[in-house]
């Protein structure tokens, strides 16, 4: 007798069960339908949380530069003549 794994979403005799239905996402194990733990299933979500705010900080830290920039070039471009 050979056994095959069962396809993603599916576990249990002859892949009859819902993965879906049991963990709400896929199974870690496909035999008797082990869940995988919270922080795995909700990692991704927990590494992206800080990237986004971290790169909005530096996208505005680098207008206020650049617009610092502009600012104080302009003001090296003011020149005077004194005529006697």
């Amino acid at each position: 007798m050979t056994f095959e794994e069962c396809s993603p979403m599916r576990y249990g005799f002859n892949c009859r069960e819902d993965c879906y239905l049991k963990c709400k996402t896929d199974c870690k194990e496909r035999v008797t339908g082990i869940c995988p733990s919270g922080l795995s299933q909700f990692l991704p979500m927990v590494l992206l949380i800080p990237i986004i705010p971290l790169t909005v900080l530096f996208l505005l830290g680098k207008k206020m530069s650049l617009s610092e920039k502009d600012e104080s070039s302009s003001d090296g471009l003011n020149i005077t003549l004194a005529c006697d």
